[in-house]
């Protein structure tokens, strides 16, 4: 009977739990997040003058390019660019690595991160989200290739990084990012009933169009003028708290229609 009056009790405060979640009066409540996360790659992006790699409990995080060739090649031929450097301070379940971006373009048609466990096992790797060497070279080196010969290609997509104040102009498009407006991203390893969204305040002009939009990252591209935008990554990923405004890397994709 005890029982009874006090799940009618909580019932009639608001308060109920469902599949781990405690709702009180309609508002979910995560679980608290778990520490035994495996090792793994969040993230790898472009953020000059910097490869930026986020990960989860990694002991080594090197950085490897594919040389673009008009032969067959094999993983032999492949250059390791270096090995990245952990960021001091940084929490396990939050890993920030860095590596200096070769001042000498690289002919290369895909740049990927290799990732090792604190036993030194390869735990799986990520490539930058770009194809082809002229969009890496876009993206990398701002542009400038190398001198070594490589078929051309035609450049309709970019992707590219930003902090908070940078821009880069792509495709006769200039993106600026001016603030971070909310982030709702479900902190890391929690059990939320919605995974959120990140929205950020970006300054868009293309010849006379100039405007401010809010882009959000769960949303499909807009659309300006003859560009299409939108946010395909976010880093660092949340644990708890919102990270800084400062430390956010917003990664954005442009296709010229």
């Amino acid at each position: 009977m005890v029982g009874v009056l006090a799940i009618a009790l909580l019932l009639q405060l608001g308060i109920y739990a469902y599949d781990n979640i405690i709702i009180v009066s309609g508002t979910p409540f995560p679980s608290v997040p778990r520490n035994d996360q495996p090792a793994h790659l969040t993230a790898f992006l472009v953020a000059r003058p910097n490869f930026i790699v986020d990960s989860a409990s990694l002991g080594k995080v090197e950085i490897w390019a594919v040389p673009a060739s008009v032969t067959e090649i094999s993983e032999d031929d492949y250059v390791l660019l270096g090995n990245a450097a952990l960021q001091p301070g940084t929490d396990p379940l939050i890993q920030i690595w860095t590596l200096p971006i070769p001042p000498e373009p690289i002919a290369a048609t895909e740049i990927f991160a290799k990732g090792y466990d604190l036993k030194g096992e390869f735990v799986g790797q990520m490539s930058l989200p770009y194809l082809g060497a002229v969009q890496i070279a876009n993206a990398v080196w701002a542009g400038v290739t190398s001198t070594e010969p490589v078929e051309p290609d035609i450049q309709r997509h970019f992707s590219f990084a930003l902090q908070v104040g940078e821009k880069a102009t792509v495709g006769g498009l200039t993106v600026r990012l001016l603030d971070i407006k909310s982030d709702s991203r479900c902190p890391r390893e929690a059990v939320c009933i919605w995974a959120g969204e990140v929205v950020a305040s970006v300054q868009l002009s293309s010849g006379n169009l100039n405007e401010t939009v809010s882009l959000h990252s769960m949303s499909a591209p807009s659309t300006f003028g003859k560009h299409q935008i939108g946010i395909t990554g976010v880093s660092p990923a949340r644990l708890g708290a919102a990270p800084k405004k400062s430390d956010y890397h917003i990664t954005f994709s442009v296709e010229r229609m």
